[in-house]
């Protein structure tokens, strides 16, 4: 099992979701800055507010993109590489199911208090922003 996994209903297309994950513009609202590109095999970064602890920086490179059902990439930041997962499917109804994980922490990361869980609240308060989003 991953390291962190997370499942939403999203009140929008399958079709919508799917530009969410992967526009760059619509990124930047509810994730951060970047320059992400879907197409598998591109590198790009996403740029958040630097702090004393982290340059801001996350590495990603495109792994998967199968649209509008599945987009998996790097997240390389402060020395770890995790992969990031989104499973999409159409629900029938206008509504998306959204299924997320994070997986391939570290021994030392895991070990670590807080660690995971303060990863499944960031994602829980990104992905709560996206649904907004979509849903607003």
């Amino acid at each position: 099992m991953a390291d962190v996994v997370l499942d939403f209903t999203i009140k929008n297309s399958i079709d919508k979701v799917w530009e969410a994950l992967t526009d760059s513009k619509i990124l930047s609202q509810w994730i951060w800055d970047n320059n992400f590109n879907s197409e598998v095999g591109e590198k790009s970064e996403f740029r958040a507010p630097a702090t004393d602890w982290w340059d801001g920086v996350v590495n990603i490179e495109t792994l998967v993109a199968e649209k509008p059902e599945k987009l998996v990439y790097t997240w390389a930041t402060m020395g770890e590489t995790t992969k990031i997962s989104w499973l999409l499917s159409d629900n029938g109804d206008g509504t998306t199911e959204l299924h997320f994980e994070q997986d391939g922490f570290s021994d030392e990361t895991k070990a670590r208090e807080g660690a995971i869980a303060g990863a499944t609240y960031a994602w829980t308060e990104n992905i709560g922003k996206l649904s907004g989003l979509l849903e607003g």
